[in-house]
C-alpha cells in the first residue's frame, strides 16, 4: 500500500493528523511569502500540507 492509499484508508486512527488543501484567506494573504516557492524559474505556492499536532502552537506542530 502507498502512502496516498494508507492515508484514505488510515488517516482517522491517527491522533493530530490533518489535511488541508489549501491555506486560508488571512494565511495566504498576510504570509504568501512564507508559502512561495521558486521551482525551476516559476514562482509557486506551497497550499496543501499535512499537519501533525496541535496546528495553534508552533512548537507543537509539524506542517509539511
Amino acid at each position: 500500500m502507498g502512502p496516498r492509499e494508507w492515508f484514505k484508508a488510515d488517516k482517522d486512527d491517527v491522533v493530530g493528523l490533518e489535511y488541508a488543501a489549501k491555506e486560508s484567506w488571512t494565511t495566504s494573504n498576510e504570509w504568501a511569502d512564507e508559502y512561495t516557492i521558486v521551482y525551476e524559474g516559476a514562482k509557486l505556492i506551497a497550499e496543501q500540507y499535512l499537519c501533525f499536532g496541535d496546528s495553534f502552537d508552533p512548537k507543537k506542530c509539524l506542517r509539511i
